[in-house]
């Protein structure tokens, strides 16, 4: 078992700010879209749910989009932040508080990917009230991905 951890805290930031950052853009496409769906209405579904309910996922879908967006960018912020503060000190630092900042960075990006995997499971459900097939690869390509996410990060 390796006793430092692989990455830089420079290499560390930039590697999970540029993945917030990819959330961020996704998010911010979301929000504007789902908002506006909103606004315009819902027709009819044409399978297995109601129009309320519908309606109810888009929404819930905007809302995920939104704290993702959220979330994304403090975290964002917070990890410059707290590098600039870290870095002097991150080669003379226990390598066990190395870890526990780590796993924490780790930690804080999930949040947001899950957040946005949310908002496109639920945009998935609705169109699968309207297009079945299209729906159901929808939610097989975000549970893919989540899983494919998972298992990236266990093999890091």
């Amino acid at each position: 078992m390796d006793t430092e951890p692989k990455l830089t805290p420079e290499e560390l930031v930039q590697l999970f700010v540029s993945s917030l950052g990819a959330i961020s853009g996704t998010s911010a496409i979301g929000v504007p879209i789902t908002f506006a769906v909103l606004l315009n209405g819902i027709r009819q579904p044409k399978y297995y749910f109601s129009e309320s309910t519908v309606e109810t996922f888009v929404a819930i879908s905007w809302l995920f989009f939104v704290f993702a967006l959220g979330w994304a960018g403090t975290t964002a912020v917070d990890f410059h932040l707290e590098s600039k503060l870290i870095e002097p000190k991150w080669r003379n630092m226990d390598v066990g508080e190395q870890r526990w900042r780590t796993r924490k960075w780790y930690a804080r990006t999930f949040v947001a990917f899950l957040l946005l995997f949310a908002a496109t499971f639920f945009l998935s459900l609705v169109v699968m009230s309207y297009v079945r097939p299209v729906g159901y690869i929808g939610i097989g390509i975000t549970f893919g991905l989540f899983f494919y996410s998972v298992s990236k990060r266990r093999q890091s």
